[in-house]
């Protein structure tokens, strides 16, 4: 038999219908992962605006508020009128309400002053907006003078608090947490923990310290129950995680059509971002199913389920690395919210059983007895699903809330109230 030699000709013929094949394959391959990863990102974001509402990035705009009536620009103004905490004025920082006031801090409260009585005009107004546009990278509250004004507050109160003025202790504490307040509607998850740790926990702690060992008037209490009712909605945490996702789902989009900014880089502008959609879609995919699994856990029952240990994806899995990326580190926010709701909840019930012994000449036998005048409900600690243990000490009482398992007991003083009179 005669064997056929294909000629040089009919080879680089084949070769190019290989190519040419192997180039179809891919541009189907592509064209199919990519309506695939679409359609699982239309799923995800109608899944959770079926729960959540509207996804689009201009609901992270807060509501307008009368500028006479806005709190936020009274907290603004006296940031901006703030002396920040220098080396040795560190110390409020660190400084613990059982603590002698050292020098050094009653200095830095007094150099603030003018800052704190601006910031007591507080009071005359109830809305809050800091007018922030969250598409905006760089357009946040100020940070840094708004840090400086709550310690300043939380000094100036232990100060009247050595010096048993019990009023005006209440004045700056309550001050203290409407300046925390200010932040209830911000959509932003740094906004929501400053407003739970840094703003809050000052004023929880400072107020422990008045009940224990001053007697505030009954007017003074209210206000200060007042603003603690309005520091629990709405839920920070919600707010937080349901901005974060939408800002990530947003910047995602934008990488996903291939559109660069300050946010995304100039490297996903042109041919880059397009071919890469699929996997920019995949990824926006995979970090909403995530974010939606922690909001309903946020929104869940209390107490939580015991967390899941999600392990890190393997490093071939680039789009769920990216998801992860965003991700990581959020659960654990959501132990920040249940322990400020816990520390809030149990300072709420200590404010009512002041006021109501201060009514009825005792405290009551069971916390069931402060409502519905001075509680709507009884706070319910997360961590057990029930009130916060309550008995009556002598002429006093005692009131435990739990804290979560990774947390520092001593970041949360008011969980544990010990009132001797």
């Amino acid at each position: 038999m005669t064997e056929t030699v294909a000629q040089p000709g009919q080879r680089r013929r084949r070769w190019r219908v290989v190519i040419l094949s192997a180039i179809l394959l891919l541009l189907v391959s592509y064209t199919g992962l990519d309506a695939w990863a679409g359609r699982r990102v239309a799923r995800e974001v109608a899944r959770l605006e079926a729960k959540y509402g509207s996804f689009d990035e201009a609901t992270l705009q807060v509501a307008i508020v009368p500028p006479a009536d806005n709190r936020a620009r009274i907290v603004r103004a006296a940031a901006a009128l703030t002396i920040p905490l220098t080396g040795s004025s560190l110390s409020a920082v660190r400084l613990k309400a059982t603590e002698p006031v050292p020098a050094e801090t009653r200095a830095f409260a007094m150099a603030n002053g003018p800052a704190i009585r601006m910031a007591a005009e507080i009071g005359t107004r109830r809305q809050s907006s800091w007018e922030v546009e969250y598409r905006w990278p760089g357009d946040r509250p100020p940070w840094g003078g708004i840090r400086t004004l709550s310690d300043a507050l939380f000094v100036t109160s232990l100060l009247d608090i050595e010096a048993g003025r019990a009023e005006e202790a209440a004045k700056a504490i309550t001050t203290g947490l409407a300046v925390a307040s200010t932040l209830r509607q911000e959509p932003d998850l740094i906004s929501q923990l400053m407003r739970m740790s840094a703003l809050s926990s000052r004023p929880l702690e400072a107020l422990q310290q008045l009940i224990t060992r001053l007697e505030p008037s009954k007017e003074a209490l209210a206000d200060v129950a007042t603003l603690l009712a309005e520091s629990r909605s709405p839920d920070p945490m919600q707010v937080g995680l349901l901005g974060e996702t939408k800002m990530a789902n947003a910047v995602l989009a934008r990488m996903e059509a291939g559109r660069g900014d300050d946010r995304v880089g100039a490297v996903w502008s042109g041919p880059l971002g397009r071919i890469g959609r699929p996997f920019v879609r995949l990824s926006r995919a995979g970090y909403l199913r995530q974010m939606g699994r922690l909001l309903d856990v946020q929104t869940g029952p209390r107490p939580l389920p015991a967390p899941v240990d999600t392990p890190n994806p393997p490093i071939w899995a680039w789009s769920d690395r990216l998801a992860y990326g965003f991700t990581r580190g959020i659960e654990r926010s959501i132990e920040t919210g249940d322990d400020y709701v816990s520390e809030l909840g149990a300072t709420e019930v200590a404010v009512a059983l002041r006021r109501f012994r201060l009514d009825h000449g005792t405290y009551p036998e069971s916390l069931s007895m402060l409502t519905p005048a001075y509680l709507a409900s009884v706070a319910i600690d997360p961590y057990t699903g029930q009130p916060p243990v309550y008995a009556r000490a002598g002429a006093g009482f005692t009131l435990r809330a739990r804290i979560g398992p990774s947390s520092r007991p001593v970041a949360r003083p008011a969980l544990e109230w010990t009132v001797a009179k």
